[in-house]
């Protein structure tokens, strides 16, 4: 048992302000995500999903936020950069 949970035990101790805090893996990405609305994103280049997500990153070791592209369908995704490089990288096809 914590020593928080101790003192709350103890009769002399009142629970004024609890605190409810979430844990998140270690590994956990936090990211936002836009649902290419402003279609500045091609389709995936995979299975031809026209709805995929420019997804931003807080990268957990860094103060500097990255952004991927995600297909939803297929879930293709790229590695993080900065958000032009992403876009562009996403969009970067092979002329037939």
């Amino acid at each position: 048992m914590s020593v928080a949970s101790e003192a709350i035990k103890d009769d002399r101790v009142e629970a004024t302000d609890i605190v409810l805090i979430s844990v998140l893996p270690e590994n956990y990405p936090l990211a936002a995500e836009d649902q290419n609305s402003d279609g500045l994103l091609k389709p995936c280049p995979f299975c031809g999903n026209p709805w995929v997500s420019l997804v931003e990153v807080f990268p957990e070791y860094s103060d500097e936020i990255e952004y991927v592209v995600n297909c939803g369908c297929c879930e293709t995704t790229q590695q993080p950069d900065c958000k032009d490089n992403a876009i562009r990288r996403w969009n970067q096809r092979e002329e037939a």
